[in-house]
């Protein structure tokens, strides 16, 4: 498994989703189009993109990360697990702390939507 490197955006339409496995360089952009996309990040703390278009109905998941609270500062939600930082995910947009609904699964993962 590689970083997606260099700049350009990875679109996720409606209904669709991307799966990254090793993370993604800080030149990339996910975009969620429109309608219900998915973003899966099996290595949450390797992603330096940006998200944007996250909207009602998106989800992203933090694959086997657990978490127990979360920040959003700066246009950056943290996600955190006791005091280890398991993902910073940078989002283009207007967002508040308000704007994101995170926990877990039940089954090892983060889910974080839009509230």
């Amino acid at each position: 498994d590689r970083t997606v490197g260099g700049t350009g955006t990875i679109a996720v339409n409606d209904g669709g989703s991307a799966t990254l496995d090793a993370g993604a360089g800080s030149g990339t952009t996910v975009d969620f189009l429109a309608g219900f996309g998915t973003l899966d990040l099996a290595s949450p703390l390797d992603f330096h993109g940006t998200v944007a278009g996250f909207a009602a109905g998106d989800t992203i998941d933090l694959l086997s990360t657990p978490e127990t609270k979360f920040t959003f500062s700066g246009g950056v939600l943290t996600v955190l697990n006791g005091g280890t930082t398991e993902a910073k995910i940078a989002f283009s947009g207007s967002y508040t702390k308000s704007s994101f609904h995170v926990a877990g699964d039940g089954h090892g993962d983060t889910l974080i939507t839009h509230s």
